[in-house]
């Protein structure tokens, strides 16, 4: 295949999946009755509860992203640069928040202690996230120059090494906190799942939902979005900085690890953090579910009674990072053989969908989808889940997926184009395999997401038929030991490529963006 059709259907199929639903939130908040108007946006601003709206989901973020922070920085440190005992565990655990959607964790918390409201609600999201700043952090300390260390240590001793470890680290630390806060103030599920179990508290994904489930107004559900599209848009162009400027943690060929930080007395106390992190993250809630679920015999009901439901779940997830595993191969290279400025735009392209409420971008696939013709064929099927989860979660695959392509040599694929080898083949038959670890990645992140994902889907017909929605459901009709063995069985299926990555590579997950 020539390069300009496989660049330029790429490119379409990146525009189709993830500007054109964006774009379409915007003509749909500034038109009213077929005509340009301001008035959808007038009515959402002029009501003073928005403004209440807005700082609760500010609140809610920056909450959620200190915590994370918090959690998830010294973690990352411990496992990538000291001699903790079990570190190598330790960074297998990190995972396993992961494989729980943030409302099971609401789930099992509130259960355990009864809280509710917005404290409980940063809780839950810094321990469903931060294994995004922990990954990140370590991925940067392991790649800190021991020559850079060691002039630290010469010329201010330890405290000196450590302050330098944590400056060239915080960069990417804060990529993965940015991430933790437009996912929270994103989340419909969580908010809405414990103001049911507790004191109300409305957030602006609420109000989305509500605006579009009873009022029955596109224009003015996606309007209340647009605030805050403006502040995670904002947070994410910060991201997209704070990535480019990772780039100094990394030197050239002659890189040396650095050796391991001595813990001293702060060993013990080390392993305490290391081991309390990992059982409020995971090793409790899998205990908590499998207690409420109460045996196997409950689990292989659960999974017989959702066979369906996990079949689709399973079919829309695969494919979905399968494209967006192929897209992000070939707009990666693209970006990396082409000038700055397009980079730069496919980069904050990929991170518009994860700018918008994942309840807004359901309703703009709505809209788009929602006709006669393949469009309605494409709606009624799973090809629209399939486009949500591609489309929202683009950017994380297309970030593994640069990191592996940027350290191959160029001079490899000019040989084979020297030698009269077509660009497919050049790209698929030469750079794929030899970036297989990073596409890899790219694959295992892109099906997690969408093993996961309820907003998204949550007002899509088709995704109804989903594991997650079937939680959802099962949620308000009282049935916790049917939730809390679905949900386990969610987790396994979910840990699946998982656990093949790691045997097969022997490599751990990279995370990104």
């Amino acid at each position: 295949m020539s390069r300009v059709v496989l660049r330029g259907s790429a490119l379409l199929l990146f525009a189709l999946l993830a500007l054109l639903p964006v774009g379409s939130l915007l003509v749909e908040a500034l038109r009213v009755e077929g005509r340009w108007s301001l008035g959808n946006l007038a009515t959402v601003l002029s009501d003073g509860r928005q403004w209440g709206l807005f700082r609760n989901s500010l609140l809610l973020g920056l909450g959620s992203a200190a915590g994370a922070f918090l959690l998830g920085f010294p973690y990352g440190f411990l496992v990538a640069r000291t001699g903790v005992p079990g570190r190598a565990i330790f960074a297998g655990a990190a995972v396993g928040p992961l494989l729980f959607p943030p409302l099971v964790h609401a789930i099992v918390w509130n259960g355990i202690t009864g809280t509710s409201g917005p404290l409980a609600a940063m809780a839950v999201f810094a321990l469903a996230y931060f294994p995004l700043v922990a990954f990140l952090s370590a991925r940067a300390l392991e790649r800190v120059d021991a020559r850079r260390e060691e002039a630290a240590l010469l010329a201010g001793g330890p405290r000196a090494r450590l302050r330098l470890c944590a400056r060239l680290a915080a960069p990417a630390g804060l990529v993965g906190a940015l991430c933790a806060f437009v996912f929270a103030v994103s989340d419909f599920a969580v908010p809405d799942y414990l103001t049911s179990v507790g004191r109300k508290f409305s957030t602006y994904a609420d109000e989305i939902f509500t605006r579009w489930q009873r009022l029955g107004s596109s224009g003015q559900a996606v309007a209340a979005a647009l605030p805050f599209l403006v502040l995670c848009g904002a947070g994410l162009f910060a991201l997209a900085r704070l990535r480019r400027g990772r780039s100094a943690v990394t030197l050239g060929g002659d890189f040396v690890r650095p050796e391991a930080v001595p813990l001293g007395r702060w060993r013990g106390p080390a392993l305490g953090f290391l081991l309390a992190v990992a059982a409020l993250s995971f090793a409790v809630p899998v205990l908590r579910l499998a207690w409420i679920a109460g045996s196997l015999e409950t689990v292989r009901s659960a999974l017989g009674e959702a066979r369906r439901d996990v079949g689709n779940t399973l079919l829309a997830s695969t494919l979905a990072a399968a494209l967006a595993s192929f897209l992000a191969l070939v707009l990666a290279h693209l970006a990396l053989r082409s000038r700055p400025a397009i980079a730069r735009g496919i980069e904050l392209g990929g991170l518009l969908p994860l700018a918008v409420p994942a309840i807004a971008l359901a309703v703009a696939l709505i809209r788009l989808w929602n006709r006669n013709g393949l469009p309605g064929l494409v709606y009624d099927g799973a090809g629209i889940v399939v486009a949500a989860f591609a489309g929202r979660y683009f950017a994380f695959p297309y970030h593994a997926a640069a990191s592996g392509l940027a350290p191959l040599d160029p001079s490899l694929e000019e040989a084979a184009q020297a030698g009269g080898v077509p660009f497919g083949r050049r790209l698929f038959g030469l750079v794929a395999p030899l970036a297989l670890p990073a596409l890899a990645t790219a694959f295992v992140l892109a099906f997690v997401f969408g093993m996961r994902e309820l907003d998204t889907i949550v007002l899509i017909p088709s995704g109804n038929r989903s594991v997650m929605f079937r939680i959802y459901n099962a949620i308000h009709f009282s049935r916790p030991a049917f939730v809390a063995a679905l949900a386990l069985v969610l987790a396994f299926l979910t840990a699946l490529p998982l656990l093949l990555y790691r045997i097969l590579a022997g490599r751990r997950l990279e995370v990104g963006p």
